[in-house]
């Protein structure tokens, strides 16, 4: 057999298979002969009655439909639970439904419910009108009641107790029988504190699933919040409250539109869920980039693919009513949907475990858990939806198969994925706590170590009265000090400022106070010099401003300097030549500048986080105010600038002649 005929008879018979099971699906369920709906027996009415079973009804329309004397033998029987498609209903407006109940006439408290009908329903019993939803009109209602709707029956309607209840549906083009038939599902009757009862058990059951995961979303919510509100450099903490922000208020909304808290139309409601659904996703897809970190341009393509499915969605709710019925009922819409949600169905889990094997990524690892359930449980819902479009599945089982679990699979799923990011958040918190911890020791190490090298750089100054101060802006600093005699007497005095903060500027603070305590030059200039080659051949070590003085015992200093601030002595600020900083570039020679420091006055060396100080009022400390404090003691000027407004690390060298 050619490979042309091959795909023939294999397309043929796939055409067949498809044809036998639209007709094996439509075929309509059999009538249960115990409840005649000519003739139902109510007499046990105290235990509330279904009556969802067999109806009898008429695809057309007319005021008498709902009088008790209409002769109806001629309607046709069918299951309440089955797609009206099924008994060859189809775009019918409106359709009536009739069913004849004899009830104990000492019952006169009675009650009738409906619950999960489609379409919008006047409810007559013995042609008194006692109940309605949803607006009647000659297209079909869009309207869904999900809830149990009690309504009352008067005693003027009873007729002693032979009861004829009519139900004039509109449900237009859902008895084409889509994924939910529309029309008629669950009915019941019976006295009315026990149909209350019922109805206020079911609201108990039927919501602790959305219950439960209000309260698991809005726990995960308030701690990411805080999270982001601390760890504002992570973003994906605000992307996952964001998203979660949105999925709250779907499920808030979901939940008042099943209790009418608002009164929406059904379009109103449709948007609204599937606007939030759209901007739940988008986020949910940015937290996963951020978190993944691998195959951004695949992000974009499945927030591209996520956009074309939302502003689909949205056009058809707007227009839900207006579509020509064809286009409704030709699957066009569902095969568009699966099309354009596969790419995030599919390419979320594959993303996050391709970054989990290739990236050793832990936050993938834990996420492709809740992110497989997820993409799975509505990759099938959606196959399977279209499936049964072309009648090749019955509708979805969107309830567990569970007698006193009310509860859907979707909600299970949502409480599972919650659950799993809730266990993920809290690994992350204790990873974060775990890594601050370890940093804090690194820390306090650090600026033990800068303690103790700090405290080593000042010697003992024979003929001259030295003091030093160092305040840190944080823990460990990026300032120095040094300060060595010399053995015909002289004083070598340097301060220096590194570039950068914290951990790393700590760090090259050492590097450069081991080369100090090496350094044989007793000259500034050569002891720059030197210092500059030495930062050089230990790499990316990045610039320092230092100023280097030396002292004789009679006064007379010499001062190099190198991009830092000059020294003030009496007061005064000692004019140096200016050049660039050590570890910029190889070669430099720094000049040097003399002087001579009288006996009673002060040699005073300070780093930029004095003169750099800010107020509240953003008001910098400046030089001005630097000249006369220079003639107090270190540790008032320091503190001076600190009480000022400290933003950077402070250190105050002063030197006197002693006398």
């Amino acid at each position: 057999m050619s490979k042309r005929k091959f795909v023939v008879v294999l397309v043929c018979g796939f055409a067949l298979h498809i044809n036998d099971a639209r007709a094996a699906v439509a075929r309509p369920a059999p009538v249960d002969a115990s409840h005649n709906p000519h003739h139902f027996d109510g007499s046990s009415v105290g235990s509330i009655l279904d009556i969802s079973r067999n109806w009898l009804i008429h695809g057309d329309d007319a005021p008498g439909y709902a009088s008790p004397e209409l002769d109806d033998s001629g309607w046709q029987c069918i299951s309440g639970s089955e797609p009206l498609s099924n008994y060859g209903v189809h775009d019918q407006p409106i359709v009536w439904y009739r069913l004849h109940v004899q009830v104990p006439a000492s019952d006169t408290d009675l009650s009738m419910a409906l619950q999960g009908f489609r379409g919008s329903y006047e409810a007559y019993v013995n042609g008194v009108l006692v109940g309605h939803y949803g607006r009647m009109t000659n297209g079909g209602s869009l309207a869904f009641d999900p809830s149990k709707t009690i309504m009352r029956i008067p005693s003027t309607a009873l007729n002693g107790g032979n009861l004829v209840i009519a139900i004039r549906a509109a449900v237009g083009r859902s008895s084409a029988g889509e994924q939910r038939s529309g029309g008629l599902s669950s009915a019941f009757l019976g006295l009315s504190d026990s149909l209350r009862d019922s109805a206020a058990l079911d609201v108990f059951r039927e919501e602790t699933a959305t219950g439960l995961i209000l309260m698991l979303q809005s726990f995960a919510l308030v701690v990411l919040l805080a999270l982001a509100i601390v760890l504002r450099d992570q973003r994906e903490y605000l992307a996952l409250a964001t998203s979660l922000t949105f999925g709250v208020a779907s499920t808030l909304l979901g939940f008042v539109i099943v209790r009418r808290a608002l009164g929406l139309s059904f379009t109103a409601q449709n948007l609204g869920n599937d606007v939030l659904f759209v901007l739940q996703m988008l986020t949910f897809i940015e937290f996963f980039r951020l978190v993944a970190r691998y195959g951004s341009k695949w992000f974009r393509v499945m927030e591209v693919s996520l956009l074309a499915f939302g502003l689909a969605v949205v056009a058809h709710d707007a227009l839900y009513g207006v579509l020509p019925d064809r286009l409704e009922v030709s699957g066009a819409f569902p095969i568009f949907y699966l099309a354009t949600t596969m790419p995030y169905l599919v390419g979320l889990p594959v993303l996050l475990w391709a970054s989990w094997i290739k990236r050793r990524s832990y936050d993938a690892a834990l996420l492709l858990l809740p992110v497989t359930l997820f993409c799975s449980y509505y990759g099938v819902r959606r196959a399977w939806r279209l499936l049964s479009l072309f009648h090749l599945a019955r509708a979805f089982p969107e309830q567990i198969p569970a007698e006193y679990l009310y509860a859907s699979w979707g909600e299970l799923v949502d409480i599972a994925v919650t659950l799993i990011l809730l266990v993920y958040i809290i690994v992350r918190v204790v990873r974060t706590l775990r890594g601050g911890a370890r940093y804090a020791a690194e820390i306090q190490a650090a600026q033990t170590v800068q303690q103790v090298l700090l405290s080593r750089s000042t010697k003992e100054t024979p003929g001259f009265h030295v003091e030093t101060v160092y305040l840190p802006a944080s823990e460990v600093g990026g300032d120095f000090f040094f300060v060595s005699p010399d053995t015909d007497g002289a004083l070598v005095a340097i301060v220096g400022d590194v570039a950068g903060k914290g951990m790393l500027a700590a760090m090259r603070v050492s590097v450069i106070l081991g080369a100090l305590y090496r350094e044989e030059a007793r000259v500034p200039g050569v002891i720059l010099e030197c210092l500059n080659e030495a930062m050089l051949r230990q790499g990316d070590m990045g610039m320092t401003t230092v100023c280097c003085i030396r002292i004789e015992p009679g006064g007379r200093f010499t001062v190099a300097n190198a991009g830092h601030i000059s020294p003030y002595v009496g007061g005064q600020e000692v004019t140096t030549t200016g050049a660039l900083p050590i570890g910029v570039i190889s070669g430099i020679k720094y000049e040097q500048t003399e002087g001579y420091l009288r006996p009673g006055e002060q040699l005073v060396l300070v780093s930029d986080g004095v003169v750099e100080a800010r107020s509240a009022q953003s008001e910098l400390f400046g030089f001005e105010r630097l000249g006369p404090l220079t003639r107090q003691p270190a540790n008032e000027i320091a503190e001076t600038a600190r009480v000022f407004g400290q933003e950077d690390d402070i250190t105050v060298l002063t030197v006197e002649c002693a006398e």
